[in-house]
């Protein structure tokens, strides 16, 4: 049974092969810029924190740095910091 709030059940589901989720906040050049400058440390910091290990924890933050410009025009410009951090941790786990 669907709840009214159920986005499966409104048919708004979240498609990633189309255009993102915030078409009016997309991500533009400008706001990676400014993602990348204002969370690139707490990033690094965190994969540092899972990996003891500098070089590797560059690694990760740099990956996670790269797939936030292809995700740009899907990811919301309120939540970059989150959506770094995760990446970071999923690509942290898949070492």
């Amino acid at each position: 049974m669907a709840l009214a709030g159920d986005r499966a059940a409104s048919g708004s589901a979240c498609n990633l092969s189309g255009p993102g989720p915030f078409p009016g906040r997309a991500m533009d050049v400008a706001g990676f810029e400014r993602a990348a400058r204002e969370h690139k440390d707490r990033v690094h910091a965190y994969a540092f924190q899972m990996l003891h290990d500098r070089a590797e924890a560059q690694d990760v933050s740099q990956e996670a740095l790269v797939r936030l410009w292809q995700n740009r025009e899907r990811v919301d410009p309120l939540t970059a910091r989150a959506w770094l951090v995760r990446t970071a941790h999923n690509l942290c786990i898949a070492r």
